[in-house]
């Protein structure tokens, strides 16, 4: 089990039983209190649990925000609907997707993640033939379902009502045979401590399996982006091969990349 499984596990466990202790999840889990314990300063690090006195609980903001496979099928989110994002910023998005579609002329098989920036190019998978994609996001499954030369693999999972989505362990564990060329992703903004950053952590796990199957990760992201410094980490610095934009990074984000080798195209 990746860790960002087990720390989502960890959080949905908490959020049904506040009761839970260091040892009693160690047990779960069949690992160390050690382990453990970094887990829950890793969740904590992030703003997703409270510590107070050796006990811990789910920050009440995040704990709106979590789906349990267990409690709630349908991917409760709090936030706004990925056909509502979609219409922000779209002459942005349109460029960047303008700019990486290329890349997929060159790839057999490509990961597009639920982002609403990578949503958008959708209308233009219509042009290849051949190419496998495979997606968690249902507005996709759905979309290309209507394009006979497209051969679609979707991930199953639990459903996330807002990101139209599958989420959770499911999906991680369908993404761990496939071989995958190409992975673009949006992310909710970039940290100069971890790479990309997201606002939910149930979607974590599902790009850090993603970008470990993929040979190429590319990051699609608008320039409003940059300011976005504060989330739950998803893809590392070493994780990322390209980002695609439409505003010159900070000076210090350019320097993490030029220290990781990651190509910036300004679209």
């Amino acid at each position: 089990m990746w860790k960002e499984q087990r720390q989502q596990k960890i959080l949905d466990m908490i959020s049904q039983n506040s009761s839970h202790t260091v040892g009693s999840l160690a047990k779960s889990f069949g690992l160390s209190e050690i382990t453990i314990r970094k887990d829950i300063k890793e969740l904590s690090d992030c703003g997703l649990i409270d510590r107070k006195y050796g006990s811990f609980s789910i920050v009440k903001e995040v704990k709106q925000q979590l789906t349990s496979s267990f409690e709630n099928n349908y991917g409760q989110f709090t936030g706004t609907p990925v056909i509502n994002r979609q219409q922000e910023d779209f002459e942005v998005k349109k460029q960047l997707v303008k700019a990486v579609f290329p890349k997929l002329l060159q790839v057999s098989s490509v990961f597009i993640d639920d982002s609403s920036t990578v949503l958008c190019l959708l209308p233009l998978l219509k042009e290849l033939s051949g190419l496998t994609v495979i997606t968690p996001s249902i507005v996709a499954i759905n979309h290309l379902s209507f394009i006979p030369n497209i051969h679609t693999i979707g991930l199953g999972g639990t459903v996330c009502t807002i990101h139209k989505s599958f989420i959770g362990t499911t999906s991680i564990d369908q993404l761990q045979p496939l071989h995958i060329d190409l992975a673009i992703f949006g992310c909710y903004g970039i940290s100069e401590e971890f790479g990309c950053i997201e606002n939910f952590h149930s979607i974590v796990g599902i790009k850090k399996q993603a970008s470990f199957q993929s040979q190429e990760n590319v990051i699609l992201m608008s320039g409003k982006k940059w300011t976005q410094s504060k989330g739950v980490p998803s893809l590392s610095w070493k994780d990322i091969s390209m980002i695609i934009t439409d505003t010159p990074p900070p000076s210090l984000l350019q320097k993490q990349m030029n220290n990781h080798n990651i190509e910036i195209l300004i679209v």
